[in-house]
């Protein structure tokens, strides 16, 4: 899938043409997102470093909104280098990256910045590194869903109200709401404001980032940030590995130390969520709150036992699970801690 410009040999000429006269590689980037949002920002302003750091060695080609691999099929679509580079939600890749779902489980924490620094960290483990050259593929940068709260038709403050309600939430939501006594109904997520309006659903488990996307706040009437606070997914960009190993070694390390976590946070979540905020406080949707106990509750009977379950899954196949859950939840805290001091670097509010 990497194309490279080879150059024919000019008859008296004994050396290879100048960098700066090659043509560039080109690879083919998999976006199954449309060109427009955080996201996109953040991968153009990611790549556009990397042409400018290659002095235009290094160039990408995108394909947006799934036209090359859908999100469903990017994983094995990168794996058999039909993509050179991709945004891989690996919630979708369960069977070929176990381990790495630690960073899926819910309840971490909500501070992207923190989870994206401990995702860097957490590929150069043995056993995740061991498992995406498995599967022919290298982690680049951290991506992820923000942080889940509650958008509803009807009101909800407690466990108790959410076990009157049915309720939309994108994997592994359902699996956690299940161990609270909550229904769950199992519908893709463009299909949300159609089933809020026709009350086949009561309410949804949603990141105030991408909610306007849905139109969340033209048909819900409340929304609950205290509820259920749980922590981001953190997946990532990857790329093919034979398409790596192409590259030469001082193209790999402009790709390696590009600032992604950063941008990421800057570009992908902080705009994003600035735009979502505006548009969910501004709606006819009545904020709600809940006490801190509830959110606790919440976790406590949903999130952990679900996290166990995940490590003794990985245990019974003989992968280190509880070793890499543990891994992940303490580097999510060390970067945790040190947000506040970047943050206040960087004017982040």
């Amino acid at each position: 899938m990497l194309s490279i410009i080879l150059f024919a040999v000019v008859p008296g000429c004994t050396r290879p043409p100048a960098a700066s006269q090659t043509l560039p590689i080109t690879l083919k980037v998999s976006m199954f997102m449309s060109p427009t949002g955080g996201a996109a920002a953040a991968m153009k302003e990611i790549l556009g470093q990397v042409e400018s750091r290659s002095n235009g060695r290094l160039r990408f080609e995108y394909y947006w909104s799934g036209s090359l691999l859908t999100q469903r099929d990017t994983g094995v679509g990168l794996k058999r280098g039909l993509a050179d580079m991709a945004w891989f939600n690996y919630l979708d890749a369960a069977g070929m990256l176990p381990l790495s779902q630690a960073t899926i489980q819910l309840g971490v924490g909500e501070n992207m910045w923190a989870g994206f620094k401990a995702w860097e960290e957490f590929i150069q483990l043995d056993s995740i590194k061991g498992e995406w050259t498995g599967q022919n593929m290298v982690p680049l940068w951290p991506a992820g869903a923000p942080p889940f709260i509650y958008f509803g038709v009807k009101p909800a403050r407690t466990i108790e109200d959410l076990k009157k309600l049915r309720i939309y939430g994108q994997s592994p939501v359902p699996e956690v709401l299940t161990k609270l006594g909550i229904t769950t109904v199992n519908i893709a997520a463009p299909e949300m404001y159609e089933a809020l309006l026709r009350g086949i659903i009561d309410a949804s488990f949603f990141n105030i980032s991408n909610a306007p996307l849905y139109k969340l706040q033209e048909v819900c009437n409340y929304y609950n940030p205290d509820i259920p606070r749980w922590g981001g997914k953190y997946y990532g960009v990857a790329m093919n590995l034979d398409s790596w190993n192409r590259l030469p070694k001082d193209l790999q390390d402009i790709l390696k130390e590009i600032d992604a976590s950063t941008i990421m946070y800057d570009l992908y979540y902080l705009a994003e969520l600035k735009k979502g905020l505006t548009l969910v406080e501004g709606s006819k949707m009545e904020r709600l709150s809940s006490p801190p106990e509830v959110a606790e509750q919440i976790n406590r009977i949903g999130v952990t036992p679900v996290q166990e379950t995940f490590v003794k899954d990985m245990e019974a196949r003989g992968l280190p699970g509880r070793y890499v859950m543990s891994k992940w939840i303490e580097l999510y805290q060390k970067w945790d801690e040190a947000f506040p001091l970047e943050a206040k670097k960087r004017g982040w509010k």
